[in-house]
């Protein structure tokens, strides 16, 4: 039987399901065109993450050939490649990853860490990527890279605050 299938996250390109079949249960990333509604019977357009039911995060690098997903309760960042709808790497990042979002030069992606109260710094320009952290408020949530890359915006959800990181 076909899978089951909830469309849970949305980009101009892409779009995510979280699968609900027993033996297949994870996460499909589709290019748009391939998953008009939720008919699951295209899954040639596809690529299927084992494990991860609980995607809340979706950023595509700026020329399209990276897909990053968050995985919130296995603590890790996917990274895609969108031609070959291969998953390059999986990175451990901090507790909860809520949230990301890439640089406009596609060389850093940060990550909103929401139970660790940390934002990862994924240096995208090498495979493998590398990982840093930064403290910031309480239970990061939001995040959004200014139009130069040289400031990240991270909204704090229990403190009421928000906290700037430059990155120059």
């Amino acid at each position: 039987p076909e899978p089951q299938v909830d469309p849970i996250l949305r980009d101009q390109r892409f779009v995510c399901f979280r699968t609900r079949h027993q033996r297949r249960r994870g996460l499909l990333v589709s290019h748009r065109p391939a998953f008009p509604t939720t008919n699951t019977t295209n899954h040639a357009a596809a690529v299927t993450i084992a494990g991860a039911s609980e995607v809340t995060g979706l950023a595509v690098s700026p020329d399209g050939t990276n897909l990053w997903v968050t995985d919130r309760i296995n603590d890790k960042v996917h990274r895609i490649d969108t031609a070959t709808r291969t998953v390059i790497e999986s990175l451990s990042v901090g507790d909860l990853p809520v949230r990301l979002a890439a640089s406009p030069d596609g060389t850093t992606v940060w990550v909103a860490n929401a139970l660790s109260n940390t934002v990862s710094r994924i240096d995208a320009s090498t495979t493998p990527s590398t990982v840093s952290t930064v403290v910031v408020g309480s239970q990061p949530v939001g995040i959004a890279v200014s139009p130069d890359g040289d400031t990240v915006w991270v909204a704090n959800s229990l403190d009421d605050s928000v906290s700037r990181i430059d990155d120059t």
